[in-house]
């Protein structure tokens, strides 16, 4: 993965030991890789919740169980060490979309306790909202309706134009 740095791997992997090592000589919290992800990206993309997506797919795999302790942790040092919280990659996604997107209720928690965004939109006007209903996080999509995420909000991308999250839900079986 391009321009993937050492404080991404620790993150992804929870290693909070690491991670501290790491910002304590200067390593900078917010370097981006290649995609424009940080490391807050990472440690909010891994699934902390029990139980798989409601649909799983060749593209986009049952994510990995990890223990949300030091995942939570890893977040925490990230931000006390001024990681950005609404910092969107390249494609606009900010640490908040990726954790609605993999699932990661506890992490999209956190992050919306500090003012991460719950309007916030990726380059296809995708919400957090718009993420987690696509992929069937009910847990997810619960919180972010519950802090306040618009229900009316539409996407405009090349397969997303005008539609809210109800539709991706509905059109990706995750609707009841």
């Amino acid at each position: 993965r391009a321009g993937l740095r050492l404080l991404h791997c620790a993150a992804e992997s929870g290693s909070h030991k690491v991670v501290q090592y790491l910002l304590a000589g200067g390593t900078d919290v917010n370097a981006a890789d290649g995609e424009g992800r940080t490391a807050l990206h990472y440690v909010c993309k891994e699934k902390t919740a029990a139980g798989p997506p409601a649909k799983t797919t060749k593209r986009r795999p049952a994510p990995r169980f990890r223990s949300l302790p030091q995942y939570l942790e890893v977040a925490q040092i990230l931000v006390n060490h001024g990681g950005l919280v609404n910092k969107p990659d390249r494609y606009g996604k900010t640490p908040l979309i990726s954790a609605a997107e993999n699932g990661a209720v506890e992490a999209a928690g956190y992050l919306l306790s500090l003012g991460a965004s719950v309007h916030a939109k990726d380059s296809n006007k995708m919400t957090p909202l718009h993420h987690a209903a696509l992929q069937g996080f009910c847990d997810v999509a619960r919180l972010l309706i519950f802090t306040g995420a618009s229900l009316e909000s539409t996407a405009k991308g090349p397969w997303t134009d005008g539609v809210t999250a109800l539709h991706l839900a509905s059109e990706n079986g995750h609707a009841a």
